[in-house]
Parts: structure tokens; sequence; C-alpha cells
């Protein structure tokens, strides 16, 4: 096919979800190629279909994409051919899914490409071609140990694991290697083994502008006038989820999505229960840390999570983070250290400077000789100051004098603390007008119950003085208040097996955490009932009626 017509097509962001299925059974290439999704699917249909690679649009498509011309060439290793691959760009990272080619073939590659030897490596430890493996006598790195482990290919895992010092040489998050002082490494679950290539997820249907096209001047889709249903163009949508791993370079995209059956098995993935109340060993088992990442956060522990994390956060973590940082002084500190994704920076800057407040800092907030507030504070104002611990009556005093837009907050303090002292300077010398969030924390007892109480009897009389309906209709997380009897229970549901699922992360009008709704109580459950309670179904109920049966016993 001519040149320009697949340059026409690239420039097409139209998007066929009956031709992205095609693309991944391999049946044919799409008319418009404009979208990521469609190339996705059509790199995972080359990866899995050795006639369709033979396509040849795909050969004028690999000129312009390189992720697609390095399927072409995974492909073909696969199919025990060895290409033409001049620049090291052109050379594909993972060269063993979804199928190994013959030990001969990869000993020819290694032989031809020298650079692509722990490509081989690799491919040697999921097919457990040890002759070629030993032969090669390269650095002990730790993706091929956890490869080989997972693979059952052990002979190559003790070689490696028999060194005294092993290293992180392939990088599975940015597809690099890195040959040269490479880092000294533990095994730490950061290798994307083949059963997680085996987990996909749905494509689904694009919504939107395509944010980042491939070429210039390419035609994005127009919104109609009477359109009032824009949310596709404010939140643009791709169609897929971006995956921590993508050494396939196709997101792992599919026709069936792995969580339509989460209800019946679920993927075959271990989350290392076993591990949330035990000290982390030296090389993590063979599972998935996820899990462990979040509750590292939630807890906000320095050592779990600096060691876990992955350079990417994954879903939940920011909130988790957020409550981690709340509850946890030396975590907020070290948190100011690190450096945060853009997207995630302000809500933990945000939560850090509420831990300051809270433990009576204001370095951070206002310059003590000019009592001038920070600038960057603006940007990142929390409004939960008061839990889980209260401040001094000064603190809140000089942060309300000095930052007047945090006056609603420390009224809000003040009611919360049933500090009267603070709660009448506010309204007597500061002239704080009451707000709807005070009123109703002044409305409750830790019973939950309403109740005429100094706090709601002033603020009542000064929402008339100035005209201020407190009972406004009004939907805001400032509403639900931090003490215990007014937060969602504990769970009582008990899980057959745990997972990141079971994580609440999420920004809510339950969430206290400036939004934020994080509850990890099925995860602390599950960690500490009884092996024998756990259900054969998805989950059970405790209610020391029906469950736990008679006879469960601790063990």
């Amino acid at each position: 096919m001519a040149d320009n017509n697949i340059v026409d097509r690239l420039r097409s962001v139209a998007f066929d979800l009956g031709e992205a299925r095609n693309a991944l059974r391999g049946k044919a290439v799409p008319t418009a190629l404009g979208r990521r999704l469609t190339r996705l699917c059509i790199i995972c249909g080359i990866r899995y279909h050795e006639q369709f690679a033979e396509n040849p649009d795909l050969e004028q498509l690999s000129h312009y994409v390189p992720e697609v011309l390095r399927a072409l060439n995974a492909r073909a290793i696969m199919s025990n051919k060895i290409p033409s691959m001049p620049e090291a760009r052109d050379r594909p990272y993972c060269i063993w899914y979804p199928q190994v080619a013959s030990q001969d073939t990869y000993r020819k590659l290694w032989q031809q490409y020298p650079d692509m030897s722990y490509q081989v490596a690799r491919a040697c430890a999921v097919a457990n071609y040890v002759e070629l493996y030993l032969e090669m006598d390269l650095l002990p790195d730790t993706s091929v140990a956890e490869e080989a482990r997972a693979s059952g290919s052990m002979e190559i895992y003790e070689a490696i694991m028999r060194n005294p010092v092993q290293y992180r040489i392939m990088n599975d998050y940015t597809r690099e290697i890195t040959v040269q002082n490479p880092n000294p490494a533990c095994l730490n679950d950061d290798t994307a083994i083949v059963s997680y290539l085996d987990v996909k997820q749905r494509v689904r249907h694009t919504g939107g502008i395509e944010e980042e096209p491939i070429l210039e001047n390419t035609e994005q889709p127009q919104q109609a006038a009477d359109d009032d249903d824009d949310m596709g163009f404010l939140f643009p949508f791709p169609g897929f989820d971006e995956q921590i791993f993508n050494i396939t370079e196709d997101m792992n995209v599919g026709e069936v999505d792995w969580k339509d059956e989460l209800y019946a098995e679920g993927p075959p993935i271990d989350y290392l229960p076993e591990l949330l109340s035990q000290p982390l060993p030296v090389h993590l088992p063979q599972g998935n840390k996820d899990l462990l990442i979040l509750m590292a956060a939630y807890y906000g522990n320095i050592e779990r999570y600096a060691r876990l994390r992955r350079p990417r956060m994954i879903d939940k973590e920011l909130g988790c983070l957020v409550r981690g940082i709340y509850h946890n002084s030396m975590f907020a500190l070290w948190c100011a250290s690190q450096t945060m994704e853009d997207y995630a920076a302000s809500h933990v800057k945000t939560a850090i400077h509420a831990r300051m407040i809270m433990n009576n800092d204001l370095s951070r907030i206002i310059n003590l000789d000019t009592r001038q507030p920070s600038r960057d504070f603006f940007c990142a104002m929390p409004y939960l100051i008061w839990f889980p611990t209260v401040a001094n009556r000064g603190t809140y005093k000089l942060l309300a004098t000095t930052v007047p837009e945090m006056r609603p907050s420390v009224l809000h303090a003040a009611v919360f603390a049933q500090d009267k002292a603070l709660f009448d300077w506010m309204l007597d010398v500061l002239h704080v007008a009451p707000t709807p969030f005070a009123f109703r924390e002044a409305a409750i007892q830790l019973t939950g119950e309403v109740h005429s109480s100094y706090f709601r009897r002033r603020l009542e009389a000064r929402s008339q003085e100035l005209g201020i309906d407190l009972l406004a209709p009004m939907q805001s997380w400032k509403f639900y208040s931090a003490r215990s009897g007014q937060q969602i229970p504990p769970s009582n549901w008990l899980a057959k097996k745990v997972m990141p699922l079971q994580v609440t992360s999420e920004q809510s009008d339950w969430g206290i955490y400036n939004g934020f709704y994080v509850d990890a109580s099925s995860v602390e459950l599950f960690a500490s009932a009884p092996e024998s309670w756990r259900p054969d179904k998805w989950q059970v109920e405790i209610d020391y009626q029906d469950w736990p049966k008679s006879g469960s016993t601790h063990e």
C-alpha cells in the first residue's frame, strides 16, 4: 500500500472497536491508525500471529511507529528467524512472549547481536535453556533470576543466586539495559514475569481527542455545538489503562479483562499476604507486591515503602500515601524530601502541610520574621488540620492571623477540639463567618446525636446576623467529622483471598483527608483472622452467628 496512504491513516483518529478486535486476532490492519489504542492492538496481534506480521501494511507502518518495527522483529525471532536490526532502537526488549524460540535461534541471535545478551538470558530463563545461559557467562541479573524462579528453571535461578551479589541490569519499568556499572540489587518483584503478561485488560471505546498524536496535523474529533455531554472532551479516555509494566509494548491489551473473572478465581497472582505482618526478607518471594506497597503507604512505614514502591504510583497508592502522611510525622518528613509525580505532588504537599501544622511547626508555611505566608502554601492549603492530632491553640491563632484563607479550617478545628477560647476569639476578634461544616461538627457528639451545644448556639446566632443559611443543601467531604463515631465502621467482611482491590482509596464525599477516603480494614481483618475462618467463596460476613462456623479455632 502506498506510503502516503499510511500517513493519511495515521492522521485519522476514528476508532472502530470491531477493527481493533480484528487486529488483536491477527485478521486485518484497521483503517484508521491515529489512536494509540489501535496501534497497541496491532502490536499485540503481531506478537500472537505470525501470518499477520507479514501484512504489507505493517512494513509501511513500521517506518513511522518504532514499536511496530520492534514487534515485527520480536515476532520474527520467536518464529526462529533472525531479522536485520542495524539500529539499537530496532531491537525489541521482550523476545520470549507469547512464545519462545529454539535454543539455537537464541544462540545465533546472541552471537549476531551481543548487546541483546540479557534479553537472550531472560528467554533462557523462560524456556529453561540452561546450556546457553551458562555459555554466555553473564552478570547475575535479578530479573533473569525472578523469571527463572517463576518459570521453574531452577538450575538457572540457583546459578544466579549462588553469587554473593546480584545486579539489576534489565529494567522492566523503562525497558532499559544497564551493563556498565550496574547497581547491586535484591529480588524485589520488579520483573514482569510471563504470568503478569498473561493478565490482560479488555480494550474499550476511546473518547474525546487523542492527547499524543503520532503525527502533526492529525484530525481530531469535533464536539457538536449542541452536545451537552462534553465530558469526553474535558477528560479524554484512551480506551485502555496505563500499565506499570509494558515490556511487550502493547499494554497487555486483549479481548477479555482479568477483572471479569475476579469473582471466580481471578488471575493467578499471589499478593504475598504472609508478608503483611512480617519483616521483609532480603529477597522477596515470588508474587506481586502491590498490596504491600499500599499498606506501607497506608501506615506511613518509611523502610517498607521506600523499598517496595515502583517508579510510578500504582492505583490507590496516592490516597494511602496521604493517609500515611497524616498519621506518621516521620513519614511526612521523608515524603517532603521525595520527588512526586505531577498529579500527586500537590496532594502530598497538602498532607505534609497539615501534618506539620498539627505538629505545631509553621516553619514551612509562615516566615516568622516577616509574618508572611509562603507562596507555595497557597497551592497546597489543607482543610483537615485537627485529625489525628489537635495542634496547640497558639499555632491555630498564628495561622488564622497570618493566612486568612485558613480561618474556616481553624474555626472547624476549634469546634472539633471543643476549644471555647479559640472559638470565641475566631468569632469575636477575627469576626470569622460561620460555615456549614463547622456547624455540622458542632451538632455532632461521639454518639452521632444532635444536641444543643455552646458552639452550635453561637454559630446559629452569628449566621442569623450575617444572613448565612447553614442548612443550605451542599455536597462536600468537609461535612464529615473525623470523630471515630462518624466514620464508616471497620469491615466485617472476610475475603477468600486478599488483593489490592480490597483497599479503598479514592476521592469521595466521605473523604476526610482533604477529600480522600481511605480504608484498609478488609485487609487488616484478613491478616488477623485465622486462616480456618476464610470462606470457600469470594467473601463472607463475620457476624459470629452464621460465621465463623463452630469448630473454627485459631491456628
